[in-house]
């Protein structure tokens, strides 16, 4: 028998479509469409989390997934959601299969591992009754709920007859059949497990929603034909996890604290105080960084650094000499990266450190300010730069500024300030006569008082200098005794 060529044309046609019409069943597909970079993280590692044997939680590190099937049967729909059709007759355990069954259909689901982000399901359909299942359908429906679900959408991809979900935080779930399937949905999440396959038939929508994103539920199907008694057919699908194939997650910038802020609290004035933060990679491959501030008294160490899994210490220096007392500075740094950017405040409070001060003292130290006469005054102080001061014992008076110190002071005597700002105990007047004083040091060396200069007496009396009781009460007592001997002799006269 001959073909025409115009016969044998159409067949090859046809013989090519048929194959590349058939949808290739890739055990990892690349994914056609991407979510954000705004958040990520290592490759999601599923695992199985049991709820009911009728249907199962795959649970990642986030949240979770939520799958159900159902089975079409003659017009009868068959769903393992809740409430469910089917009767558990063995529940599912590690490595085994779980048997359910509603009339003469029975189910088998069996999970197989494969691999870290990927698992399969077989699903094995018998039909135990006496007669032919003329229309036999499986629907697997999944829903997608990491993030929140407000976040979700789904996408059908007619290449490859996968069917995916994704969130804004760039997560990854998609899953397709060993078979092609006949129809597919995506659709609103309760939609799609109540509505859509009740009438046997998912609605064939390639994205929900069109546009953002919503809660999003998913769903393929295969129609199986007709199923003969005490007869088997059986379907396998692929789920896989994580992010786009062929694509690397990118870094992510962590730190802790998060934001990078400290309170330093008061400092006073010409100290150093440091804090430390940490710098981690939550996402995958190199995070590159470097740190920066806005401040000449803030310095950190290191300034730039790459992690990947380990973390960074990072340590802030901050420095208040010449920053205004009484006052509370602020800066901002910075943590820049390939993963993001993270800014921060460094505060601190300088407080007006207390001024100079002096008192008069005894040779041991001890304040003290009332003297004898010819008695040696000392003088002890505080607060001051070191060096060499001049100290002026100047008559009391009110010192309100702008009184000469030089031009009649009692006494004058040089002291010296340890590094520590201290004036240790210095004899300042070998033999104090009787009067009330004033000591001023001249912190600025004007040679006039003024309100820097470190004074014991600006109001009141510093210190002073009386006679010793004896020289009092000899003349007292002598008087006395006068006038108690002659009143006793005028008495012995009156007898």
């Amino acid at each position: 028998m001959k073909i025409s060529p115009i016969v044998l044309s159409a067949i090859l046609v046809l013989a090519v479509f048929t194959v590349f019409a058939t949808p290739a069943m890739a055990e990892k597909p690349d994914i056609p469409e991407a979510g954000s970079y705004t958040y990520t993280t290592a490759n999601l590692s599923a695992t199985i989390g049991e709820t009911l044997s009728t249907s199962w939680f795959y649970l990642t590190v986030d949240n979770c997934y939520d799958e159900h099937f159902a089975v079409w049967v003659d017009s009868d729909l068959l769903t393992s959601s809740s409430p469910s059709d089917f009767t558990v007759t063995q529940e599912f355990g590690a490595g085994d299969t779980a048997i359910l069954t509603a009339g003469d259909i029975q189910v088998n689901r069996k999970v197989i591992p494969n691999g870290v982000d990927s698992f399969k399901i077989e699903y094995t359909i018998t039909n135990n009754g006496a007669t032919v299942v003329s229309d036999l359908r499986l629907f697997q429906v999944l829903d997608y709920d990491i993030y929140d679900i407000s976040h979700d959408y789904a996408w059908y991809v007619p290449d490859t007859d996968w069917i995916w979900m994704t969130d804004e935080r760039y997560y990854q779930c998609g899953y397709s059949g060993n078979i092609p399937s006949t129809r597919h949905g995506c659709d609103w999440w309760s939609t799609q497990i109540y509505d859509d396959y009740v009438d046997g038939n998912l609605n064939n929508q390639n994205r929900y929603p069109a546009t953002g994103t919503a809660d999003a539920g998913t769903g393929l199907q295969w129609n199986l034909g007709s199923l003969a008694a005490a007869s088997s057919t059986s379907v396998t699908v692929t789920f896989w996890f994580g992010v786009p194939a062929g694509e690397e997650e990118p870094p992510t910038l962590c730190t802790d604290p998060d934001p990078p802020s400290h309170d330093f609290g008061s400092v006073p004035s010409g100290e150093t105080r440091t804090w430390t933060f940490d710098i981690t990679n939550c996402g995958a491959g190199t995070l590159t960084w470097s740190v920066s501030d806005d401040q000449t008294w803030i310095s950190m160490s290191p300034t730039s650094g790459t992690t990947t899994t380990e973390t960074d210490p990072v340590t802030v220096t901050i420095d208040t000499t010449g920053l205004t007392c009484d006052a509370e500075h602020t800066g901002t740094i910075a943590v820049n990266s390939d993963g993001g950017t993270k800014t921060g405040t460094i505060r601190v409070y300088v407080p007006c450190a207390a001024g100079p001060t002096v008192e008069s003292a005894l040779s041991s130290g001890t304040p003290h300010d009332i003297f004898q006469i010819g008695d040696p005054v000392y003088a002890i102080g505080s607060g001051y730069a070191p060096g060499t001061y001049m100290l002026y014992v100047m008559n009391d008076q009110t010192w309100t500024g702008g009184e000469s110190l030089t031009t009649d002071p009692v006494t004058t005597a040089s002291v010296t300030a340890d590094a520590a700002g201290n004036i240790p105990v210095t004899q300042i007047w070998a033999y104090a006569a009787e009067g009330k004083y004033d000591i001023i040091v001249g912190v600025d060396g004007s040679g006039t008082y003024s309100t820097g200069d470190a004074i014991d007496g600006e109001i009141n009396v510093g210190f002073e200098a009386i006679p010793e009781f004896s020289t009092i009460a000899l003349p007292v007592a002598s008087i006395l005794g006068l006038f108690f001997f002659f009143n006793y002799r005028k008495r012995r006269r009156e007898q």
